[in-house]
């Protein structure tokens, strides 16, 4: 039903479990989704950071803190690593590797120890700007 009802340390395994399973659109899915307890909704209310609440409107959590990180439940790592297909091969980034998701459209900027790596995927044609000293590997 779209619903995520894992908890934060619950919700890091199943987007690794959905990844490892090949099921980026499902994964994409609850991403996407603005039903409550996901992050979509947090977007929806305007917030920009991880509340400690999945639903940080309702009275009961209206004490609670707007920045949790922990409750992100891994997706930043995810979004890079699956979605935007950002693997470093090497630590450093010196060497990466590079694999979006078909038919998605995103720009990212990854600060590494090289400089900035770039990515940007618009209508299935991907741009990639690699830092100096880096090396992409297919």
């Amino acid at each position: 039903d779209g619903f995520i009802r894992t908890g934060y340390t619950g919700t890091e395994l199943l987007m690794r479990l959905l990844e490892e399973e090949r099921k980026p659109e499902l994964a994409m899915k609850l991403v996407r989704s603005s039903l409550p307890y996901t992050w979509s909704h947090w977007l929806e209310l305007g917030l920009t950071t991880s509340p400690e609440a999945w639903l940080p409107e309702q009275e009961s959590n209206r004490r609670t803190t707007l920045n949790h990180p922990a409750l992100c439940g891994g997706l930043g790592a995810w979004l890079l690593r699956v979605f935007c297909g950002i693997r470093p091969l090497e630590p450093g980034y010196r060497k990466i590797q590079i694999r979006p998701l078909d038919h998605t459209d995103f720009s990212v900027t990854l600060p590494t120890p090289y400089g900035a790596l770039r990515v940007r995927q618009k209508t299935g044609r991907t741009e990639i700007r690699n830092p100096f000293g880096t090396e992409l590997l297919p």
